[in-house]
């Protein structure tokens, strides 16, 4: 009798669970994991569109420092009052698109002249038209390093910049660059001044042109072309970035008196007072789990221009009148 009891006593410490508790045990196992995979997946598609946007934002970054890089140089020649003599003449602005002196129309380029390589030489004697070394009426000049000539595509440069200390500047476009230094100009290009070979400065001078084609792709042209007001149409062209759906350009300008700064105006008619190029970049991302939303996104920064009106502060655009 008393092992029939305790038998009984040890099946019923041995019961396991009901059917009701292991359902009940499973339901509530599942609500967790689900809790779990859900939060999962949310994070991973926040992790990935973060990262999405993140990059998207990098090549903008990227796209700004290339284009800033250069604007900040614009009207550096290393010829003293290189461009200020220029554009008091017409002949050349530091800044310029065929639309800066109209502010109904979006400023979406921008166009800049500039020694961007930085280098200067020395003139020598025997020009091709002279033997020495350039007077009016020449098409050609002999220069000390004629390396700084001789780039390729983006980087080869297409204008040709003599000046002295007497202020006498010229710009020409440069046709050919010969093994001796001779640098020929282009066809009805000739030279007006004369210069001697012991205080003329030769430098290359570009012409860049930065726009948002509509292949959402910016992009960086070494204008070929003579013609200020053209559009800068031909030249050699280089991909700065993809992705960038538009740009736009404003500028700040100091005032007749040069002692204030009138900012963000997208109408310029003196390119000489022009201190700063405010930039906005705009991109966007999609989204990686709903195609039909978009992120749009906009990067912006300021260029201090450097090398600009130092001396003289007027070099007004014909027949633009300030706001």
């Amino acid at each position: 009798m008393a092992r029939t009891s305790d038998r009984a006593e040890a099946a019923r410490g041995l019961r396991g669970f009901t059917l009701i508790e292991i359902l009940i045990a499973m339901a509530i196992t599942a609500i967790v994991i689900t809790s779990l995979v859900m939060i999962f997946v949310s994070q991973q598609k926040s992790y990935t569109q973060q990262s999405e946007i993140a990059r998207a934002q990098a090549n903008a970054r990227g796209a700004l420092f290339a284009m800033s890089r250069d604007i900040r140089m614009a009207g550096f020649s290393g010829v003293p009052l290189g461009f200020d003599q220029l554009s008091i003449q017409g002949l050349a602005y530091p800044i310029v698109t065929p639309n800066i002196s109209d502010a109904s129309v979006d400023q979406t380029t921008i166009e800049i002249y500039g020694n961007f390589s930085r280098r200067t030489t020395g003139l020598l004697s025997g020009g091709t038209a002279a033997p020495n070394p350039i007077f009016s009426g020449d098409t050609g000049l002999k220069v000390s390093d004629h390396s700084i000539f001789q780039g390729v595509g983006v980087n080869k440069p297409l204008w040709v910049m003599v000046g002295n200390n007497d202020r006498v500047v010229e710009l020409h476009q440069i046709e050919t660059v010969d093994a001796d230094g001779t640098i020929t100009l282009k066809s009805g290009e000739s030279f007006f001044h004369d210069f001697e070979v012991d205080n003329a400065i030769v430098v290359p001078i570009y012409r860049r042109k930065f726009w948002v084609g509509g292949d959402h792709t910016l992009w960086m042209r070494n204008c070929d072309t003579a013609v200020l007001a053209d559009g800068c149409p031909s030249g050699s062209d280089v991909r700065l970035s993809t992705g960038i759906d538009g740009i736009e350009f404003s500028y700040d300008e100091i005032n007749a008196l040069g002692d204030a700064v009138t900012t963000e105006r997208t109408k310029a008619c003196n390119p000489c007072r022009i201190r700063g190029v405010n930039i906005k970049l705009r991109t966007h991302t999609q989204n990686t789990y709903d195609p039909n939303k978009v992120i749009n996104l906009e990067s912006g920064t300021s260029v201090k221009v450097r090398n600009i009106g130092f001396e003289t502060t007027s070099c007004v655009i014909s027949g633009c009148s300030a706001p």
